[in-house]
Formats: C-alpha cells, structure tokens, sequence
C-alpha cells in the first residue's frame, strides 16, 4: 500500500468517525424531549468537536515529525541494505564455487569407484 493510499485510509476513518459521532449526537438530540438533556447533549458535542480539532491537530503535527524522522533516517536505511545485498551477493558467490568444487570431487571420486569396480567385473567375466 502507498503512502498516499494509506493517508486516505486514515483520513477517511476519521472523517467516518467524526460524522458518525455527529450522527449520533443529532439523533439523540432529537430524540430527546427534555429541554436540558439537549442543552447537555448539545454541550457534549461541541466539546467532542473541539477534543477532535485538537486531536487532529496533534495527529498532523505528530505525523510530521515522524515524517522528518523517516526522511533523516532513510540514506542511513538505504546504505544499510546496499550492505546487506552485497554480503548476501558475496555469500551466493562463495557457496556457488564451494557448490562446484564439492560437485567435481564427487565426480571424480564416482569415476574412481566406477573404475574400481568395472575391474572385478573384467575378471570374472574373463574367467572361464
């Protein structure tokens, strides 16, 4: 997922959030009928607007500095894992030329054998 797809992932939750807190707020307003839970409820949504503009203010201003963080951090991250590629490409290299030597003393030591063996073979079926 990209970074813009995953801002508007989020955004979106808190835009859903906020309007369905408000949903539920007008409803219960109105279906209350005493005239002072509503001044409650009316009270209790303007304090959760004000909560909710100071959080999203917070979330930004959080979400920038980590922002800076990731993009000091990102050169060091960088060369780390050019590192990691070139150790792991030495390590693939390295096993590719043991691989191949241990394949040819194999195959030597399969020609000996084979050698080995084919000569009691010649002297049994040369026997009469």
């Amino acid at each position: 997922m990209s970074e813009d797809q995953s801002q508007d992932h989020a955004s979106s939750f808190w835009i859903g959030l906020a309007v369905g807190g408000l949903l539920g707020a007008l409803g219960s307003y109105l279906v209350t009928a005493d005239e002072k839970e509503r001044k409650l409820l009316l009270a209790k949504g303007r304090q959760l607007l004000e909560n909710l503009e100071n959080f999203s203010e917070s979330a930004l201003e959080k979400g920038e500095e980590i922002k800076e963080i990731m993009a000091k951090k990102a050169p060091v991250v960088k060369e780390k894992v050019e590192e990691v590629q070139e150790k792991a490409t030495e390590m693939v290299e390295d096993t590719s030329e043991d691989i191949e030597e241990i394949a040819k003393e194999a195959i030597e030591k399969i020609a000996a054998v084979a050698q080995t063996a084919k000569k009691p073979a010649r002297r049994f079926f040369k026997r009469k």
